[in-house]
């Protein structure tokens, strides 16, 4: 009987709001500008966010227009997620993404440059879905010794379940000038 009750307390402590609630995310969002000049700078975006309770799933639905993420300087990062919401151990997670005019740069020496768009990760035993409407998307890179990503659909699912991605592209734009760089597209994603 002790065991029940031990067992019972903690449950009760766990359910807090961080642990069971589901978070949720709404974002309009129309106009967003982030530059950086100098060199062996950081730099990051998210938007949608919404991270999921240890029992609770997480959820986010962007509507995200006329974002701009530039860069200049060397030995630069440079990131952009757009979608967000990150399921925990035992949670799923889903975003809905319409985004539009999108426009990623970055022009130095030894930089880095990721944008993402759709994400949703799951967690271990749960799945994850994105729903992604991009338009005009574009990254673009000049410089040397340089890396680029460009994904758009993502969505992973934890180890033990899978996950969907619903892609609608039109207009995306990728491109690079320099020496030594590196650049990969994707779309689809859902891993």
């Amino acid at each position: 009987m002790k065991i029940f009750t031990g067992t019972f307390i903690i449950l009760c402590s766990m359910s807090s709001a961080a642990v069971l609630a589901e978070s949720k995310s709404n974002l309009n969002i129309d106009g967003l500008n982030q530059s950086q000049s100098g060199s062996r700078n950081d730099q990051k975006t998210d938007i949608g966010n919404a991270k999921a309770g240890t029992f609770a799933g997480a959820k986010s639905n962007v509507n995200a227009k006329n974002i701009t993420q530039s860069q200049s300087g060397s030995r630069n990062d440079q990131k952009m997620e757009i979608g967000n919401a990150t399921g925990s151990t035992f949670t799923g997670a889903t975003s809905n993404v319409n985004t539009k005019n999108v426009t990623q740069s970055q022009s130095g020496s030894r930089n880095d440059q990721k944008m993402e768009i759709g994400n949703a990760k799951a967690g271990t035993f749960a799945g994850a879905t994105s729903n992604v409407n991009a338009q005009n998307i574009t990254q673009s890179q000049s410089g040397s010794r340089n890396d680029q990503v460009l994904r758009i659909g993502n969505a992973k699912g934890g180890t033990f379940e899978s996950s969907k991605s619903n892609v609608t592209a039109k207009n995306i734009s990728q491109s690079q000038s320099g020496s030594r760089n590196s650049q990969s597209t994707n779309l689809g994603n859902a891993e």
